[in-house]
């Protein structure tokens, strides 16, 4: 009797567990249809983790103009881009590893780039979809498959959240170490981001 009570707990704790790591991926990766723009980046070191965040002004939209998206030629980007100064973290040292690991002065900006095909097709495909889009740290780019979230905000108004694994080591960047080496960060981290795109509509002659 002892032991099948034991074990309808362990069964009840292991479905709790499942549970509440579901809702944490769901509110790391789907944050819902807030409709506001963000970009986050965490990752961990070998004894604690840490983030940094941007959060842009309130209902600003990327303007997506017609004639971006009447021509599909390759290589053609919409171009986010994002001062690495203006990510906030409660952390001071690793705020200033950071400026440094990303060559701030050299290369002040982290781009997020999406085609225009895909930006096209988010209107049509409202589904969880995995792009290509393009990340530049350091003034390297790499071109990964992003998971997208697309939602509708308003009849003209898509928001692509999309969330990447990346490895610092895939831009030529070294994870710093601290006291001689007793605190390195990890190579992973991960990059979430929200993007509100507004679609201009041609206007019609009379």
């Amino acid at each position: 009797m002892l032991n099948a009570f034991l074990h309808i707990v362990f069964f009840l704790g292991f479905l709790t567990s499942l549970v509440i790591k579901a809702q944490d991926n769901y509110l790391a990766y789907n944050p819902g249809i807030a409709c506001m723009n963000y970009i986050h980046i965490s990752g961990r070191s070998n004894v604690n983790r840490f983030e940094f965040s941007m959060d842009f002004p309130s209902y600003e939209a990327f303007i997506v103009a017609p004639s971006f998206l009447s021509i599909e030629e390759p290589g053609k980007n919409y171009d986010i881009n994002i001062p690495v100064k203006k990510f906030k973290t409660n952390n001071n040292l690793i705020y200033q590893d950071f400026l440094a690991l990303l060559k701030v002065n050299k290369h002040p900006e982290i781009v997020i780039s999406i085609g225009s095909r895909q930006l096209k097709s988010f209107r049509k495909d409202k589904n969880l979809t995995y792009q290509p889009i393009n990340i530049t740290l350091a003034g390297i780019t790499k071109e990964y498959l992003v998971a997208c979230n697309l939602n509708i905000c308003s009849d003209n108004t898509i928001y692509v959240n999309g969330h990447k694994k990346i490895r610092l080591s895939d831009f030529h960047l070294d994870p710093p170490e601290k006291f001689q080496g007793l605190v390195k960060v990890k190579d992973e981290v991960m990059i979430n981001f929200g993007f509100v795109f507004l679609y201009k509509e041609t206007s019609k002659t009379r």
